[in-house]
C-alpha cells in the first residue's frame, strides 16, 4: 500500500477529507522522522518500535514488531487479543511472511 492508498483508506474510515488526512499523515511521519533524527526511539502501541543504534561505520535502523503484529504473522507472541478474520489466515494473506526480514533486522542508513 502506498501513501495515496493509505490516505484514501483512512479518510474513508474516519469520514474526513483526503486533504485533511494527508496533512495528518505527513505531520505524523515528520514527527517520527524528527524523533529518530534526534536519536529517540518511537513506539506505536500494537504496531511496534523504531529505533536507531549507532555502529562504528554508520547508524543502524531497527524495527521491533509489537506482540500483536507478531501474532498476525504467526511469530512467537504473548498477545492475547483477537485478530480480524483476515488476519487469522495470515499465511494465506501474507505468504512467506515469517521470512520477510522484520523482527529487528538491522538496515544501515546514512
Amino acid at each position: 500500500m502506498d501513501k495515496t492508498a493509505l490516505v484514501r483508506r483512512v479518510s474513508q474510515r474516519v469520514h474526513q477529507k483526503a486533504m485533511t488526512v494527508e496533512k495528518i499523515v505527513d505531520s505524523f511521519l515528520e514527527e517520527i522522522y524528527e524523533a529518530l533524527k534526534r536519536g529517540e526511539s518511537v513506539s506505536l502501541r500494537d504496531f511496534g518500535s523504531f529505533y536507531i543504534r549507532p555502529e562504528p561505520a554508520s547508524w543502524v535502523f531497527k524495527f521491533n514488531p509489537s506482540q500483536r503484529l507478531r501474532k498476525l504473522f504467526g511469530w512467537s507472541s504473548t498477545y492475547r487479543g483477537e485478530l480480524s478474520a483476515r488476519a487469522d489466515n495470515s499465511e494465506k494473506a501474507f505468504p512467506g511472511s515469517a521470512e520477510c526480514g522484520l523482527g529487528g533486522t538491522p538496515m544501515a542508513i546514512g
